[in-house]
């Protein structure tokens, strides 16, 4: 079990290690058709080196990676469940005839949204120029983390 010693160690490495920048994307050559067909997904998980290699952290990111898993599961599950609370609310408040009900340290509110997202497809059957739709898109490259369970070797 990794000690709050090792664990803060390892987060001071981290934090004063160079950040990766990512490598420059190419322009997507100028053409008429509306969407390009996203590339084959990778079937095989990139290169992974072994933990054993890097014996700083052998105490440490085990236990990190671990803590990060069960907190994405816990999260998937609350998700659900608050999604699955939700649905059984909105009808109560729809059948009450009342958007706000107040109870005792809560409020339950029926809140309208909308959601509005500029489709280059439609732009480009409006009259918009693909080379302005790809002047006008901003991108944004960067890094995270993905922990996940290892895929094992199929014999």
């Amino acid at each position: 079990m990794a000690t709050k010693k090792a664990v803060k160690k390892a987060a001071a490495k981290s934090a004063a290690a160079p950040k990766k920048s990512a490598a420059p994307q190419p322009k997507p050559a100028k053409s008429a058709a509306v969407k390009q067909p996203a590339p084959a997904k990778q079937e095989k998980e990139p290169a992974s080196r072994p933990l054993v290699e890097f014996p700083d952290l052998v105490d440490v990111l085990p236990v990190l990676c671990g803590e990060y898993r069960d907190l994405v599961e816990q999260i998937s599950e609350l998700e659900a469940r608050k999604k699955e609370l939700g649905a059984s609310i909105m009808p109560l408040l729809e059948d009450a005839g009342c958007d706000s009900i107040a109870g005792d340290g809560w409020v339950a509110n029926r809140v309208r949204g909308t959601s509005s997202k500029l489709m280059p497809e439609l732009l480009l059957q409006n009259g918009v120029r693909m080379e302005i739709i790809e002047k006008s898109t901003k991108k944004s490259h960067y890094w995270y983390v993905q922990v996940r369970k290892a895929v094992e070797a199929q014999g």
